[in-house]
């Protein structure tokens, strides 16, 4: 039967210490061989071993840093799945300071070509999905996601997958690299997706196209709430590319990455210059502008005023969203299609404004009662969105 000696925390100090070097120099090797000894599954690496040695000595409860390497340095090397991570324990390191960069500064994730996301569920599905976990770059936990199996599980999972780094830190270190008030425990440095190329996607000029393409363009939005909500229903409803217009938000900012709940990494994006770039682009993409163009409005006072016609403006269920309509049967060529949203309150800028009135393109709007004079425009440009989907699906569904 085995025998269990006392040992005073001084000494289990001094032998945690020596483990810590012994896991750093050989990590492998050295989580294996103490994991057996101990009886930990292996499977959860060297952060579980030393979690659990930690938890041995009242001095390291009470101490996180008690199984740093270093004390000068305040920073213990864990592992996990033999990958050596570090506690980040100060609130002013390098790390620190390029999160909150990050966080609060346009200028700075351009240049860093990158962004924060935080929140467990919004950096796990970046990490999970194969098309965006190749983007994040480094990962920080609170330390006490040491403690979760569930978490280690699933980082254990993602090792495999991504290249990212892991980090552990205390509760202060995660609050400062945070851009929430109340932070959830991880946040995370991804690169920004590249952006929409045409040709890569249809090589070969577009000829095997089994659908028409719908863009959607973002003209001046700024609220990151809409933003991030059209990204996501965009998402959804199978949109070929969102084109943003000069005066919209920062698309990678991180109230519009958790708006989007990740959609502005998986969404292809293109920025352009003004509206006559906005239309030579699209123009290119395929899309007519005076019969597949549509800009939407408001049915009532903006309709009447602005355009002295309600029947310039079309509602959108009568609107064919199929790119088949105008061409005189099915077996004619497909036209893509664009849909085009203002920014709240303002609505349209000028110059589409007056693309509508000389008949450049097409308004269309979403019936309301009286009693509504206008809605949301995320919710407007969404509606929109699900019935061009629901046509769509339903033309070629087929094919």
């Amino acid at each position: 039967m085995p025998v269990r000696l006392r040992v005073p925390s001084s000494v289990a100090l001094i032998a945690m210490q020596m483990i810590v070097q012994c896991l750093t120099r050989a990590p492998h090797f050295a989580c294996s061989t103490l994991c057996t000894s101990t009886g930990i599954p292996p499977k959860f690496g060297a952060a579980a071993f030393i979690r659990t040695a930690c938890s041995t000595s009242r001095t390291s409860r009470r101490d996180p840093t008690a199984c740093s390497e270093s004390a000068v340095t305040g920073r213990a090397l864990i592992s996990v799945k033999g990958d050596r991570h570090e506690i980040l324990t100060s609130t002013k390191s390098s790390t620190v300071k390029l999160f909150k960069s990050l966080a609060s500064k346009k200028r700075k994730r351009m240049n860093e070509n990158a962004t924060i996301i935080e929140g467990q569920r919004l950096v796990f599905d970046v990490l999970s999905d194969p098309s965006t976990q190749d983007l994040v770059r480094h990962v920080i936990l609170e330390e006490s996601a040491l403690h979760d199996e569930a978490i280690l599980a699933v980082l254990q999972d993602l090792a495999s997958n991504s290249s990212a780094s892991v980090s552990f830190a205390t509760k202060e270190v995660v609050r400062a690299c945070s851009d929430t008030v109340t932070p959830q425990g991880v946040v995370a440095i991804a690169s920004l997706p590249p952006p929409y190329d045409a040709h890569r996607r249809y090589g070969n000029g577009g000829e095997d196209k089994k659908t028409s393409d719908l863009y959607l363009v973002l003209d001046g939005m700024s609220d990151p709430g809409n933003v991030g909500t059209l990204f996501r229903s965009a998402l959804a409803c199978g949109v070929e590319a969102v084109v943003l217009m000069p005066g919209s938000c920062d698309v990678f900012s991180p109230k519009t990455v958790r708006s989007s709940m990740g959609a502005t990494f998986k969404m292809p994006l293109l920025h352009v210059d003004g509206w006559d770039h906005c239309k030579k682009v699209l123009t290119g993409f395929g899309v007519k502008l005076d019969s597949d163009f549509y800009a939407a409005t408001m049915e009532g006072s903006e309709v009447n005023d602005e355009f002295d016609a309600c029947s310039v403006s079309s509602s959108y269920y009568d609107v064919d969203w199929t790119g088949r309509g105008r061409s005189g049967g099915r077996s004619q060529t497909k036209t893509d299609m664009a849909v085009c949203i203002g920014k709240e309150g303002p609505g349209l800028s000028e110059e589409v404004r007056e693309a509508v009135r000389n008949g450049e393109i097409r308004a269309v709007h979403v019936p309301m009662e009286q009693a509504i004079e206008s809605l949301n425009a995320a919710v407007c440009g969404s509606v929109i969105l699900f019935e061009a989907a629901r046509q769509i699906k339903t033309e070629y569904q087929g094919i």
